[in-house]
């Protein structure tokens, strides 16, 4: 019955996860970076506390760590290329070299693929 229960609660996570990410790449495309690279460490931290609850979660906790950490760099990555001032407000459209822009979408996409892979 608790395995159920977890299995169902990690069932309707997974859904909103799903959605989020769709949100959180909409956002990234429209230039706040930092707040849906935030949301997406939220979203990892309920996955790694669905997952700590379910047996043979080894597996699952190692790619959780792994994504946590490509998170991580990404979010040093978008703060080192940001203007120290930047506050996500849309007259203040980032100034990024397109390099870099292109650099850290693709991060971005990898890391949203591989959440996404991971709840599926």
């Amino acid at each position: 019955a608790q395995s159920k229960e977890i299995f169902t609660s990690v069932k309707d996570l997974t859904k909103s996860a799903f959605d989020l990410l769709k949100q959180e790449k909409q956002k990234f495309d429209e230039g706040k970076y930092d707040e849906a690279v935030d949301k997406v460490g939220g979203l990892l931290d309920n996955l790694k506390s669905k997952a700590e609850q379910l047996e043979d979660n080894r597996d699952l906790l190692d790619k959780i760590a792994e994504l946590e950490e490509k998170r991580k760099r990404l979010s040093e990555d978008i703060n080192r290329e940001l203007p120290e001032n930047y506050n996500n407000t849309p007259d203040e459209r980032p100034t990024m070299d397109s390099s870099s822009r292109k650099e850290i979408e693709n991060e971005w996409e990898d890391l949203v693929r591989k959440t996404e892979g991971l709840m599926e």
